[in-house]
C-alpha cells in the first residue's frame, strides 16, 4: 500500500511539473493605450500589442562601479608641520592623584595646532607602554590604571607612524583604595 501511495504522489508531482512548464511558455503581450497606460496580458487585446520575448525583456545590464580613488596625498610642496611644543599640562609633574576607579584625565598643549589634514595624531605612553593612539584631541582619559607611581609621555606621529615630536615624560602618583590596607580602627 505504501508503494502505491508513493507511486501516486510521484505521478501527481510529475503532472504538476508538466503543467507548470506549459504555463512558463505562455506568450505575453504589452501595449500602451491612447491615455498612456501600459498594460500586459497573455492575449493581444489592443491593436498596438507587441509580443514580449521573456529572455530579452527580463535582463538588466550590470552597473559599472568605478574603481576606488586613491586618498589624496598632501601636495609635495607642502612641508610637514614642525611642532615646537608638545607638553602634558594635566596631571602636573610629581602630582599625587586620588582616584579609586583609576581614571586619569590627560590634557595636552601643542604648538602649532595638530595638523589633521596631514594625518597627524597623538599617542600616549604610560610606563613606556602604548596605552592610547590615534588621538586627534588634546584631552584623553586613561581608565583603570593601577595605583602607584607612573611615567606618562605623549607622542605626535604622522600617518606613516613616524614620530614627529615627543613630550617630556612626567611622573604622577595614583592613590586608590585597597581592601588590603583598611583604615586604622577598622576590622
Amino acid at each position: 500500500m505504501k508503494s502505491k501511495f508513493t507511486h501516486w504522489i510521484q505521478l501527481v508531482l510529475f503532472g504538476s511539473l508538466l503543467l507548470l512548464g506549459q504555463a512558463a511558455q505562455a506568450e505575453m503581450y504589452k501595449w500602451v493605450d491612447e491615455e498612456g497606460n501600459v498594460s500586459y496580458s497573455d492575449q493581444p487585446q489592443h491593436k498596438d500589442a507587441r509580443k514580449l520575448d521573456p529572455y530579452s525583456d527580463n535582463t538588466i545590464p550590470a552597473t559599472r562601479i568605478p574603481p576606488k580613488a586613491e586618498p589624496a596625498l598632501p601636495a609635495p610642496d607642502m612641508p610637514e608641520t614642525r611642532y615646537s611644543l608638545l607638553q602634558i599640562t594635566s596631571p602636573e609633574h610629581d602630582q599625587a592623584i586620588r582616584s579609586n576607579n583609576g581614571n586619569i584625565s590627560i590634557s595636552l598643549s601643542i604648538q602649532p595646532a595638530l595638523n589633521l589634514a596631514q594625518g597627524h595624531s597623538i599617542s600616549l605612553l604610560l610606563d613606556n607602554q602604548l596605552v592610547s593612539e590615534n588621538l586627534t584631541t588634546l584631552q584623553a582619559t586613561l581608565q583603570n590604571i593601577d595605583r602607584g607611581t607612573h611615567q606618562l609621555s605623549a607622542v605626535i606621529k604622522n600617518k606613516q607612524g613616524e614620530t614627529l615630536k615627543q613630550s617630556d615624560s612626567i611622573t604622577f602618583h595614583l592613590h586608590r583604595h585597597s581592601i588590603l590596607h583598611p583604615r586604622a580602627g577598622q576590622n
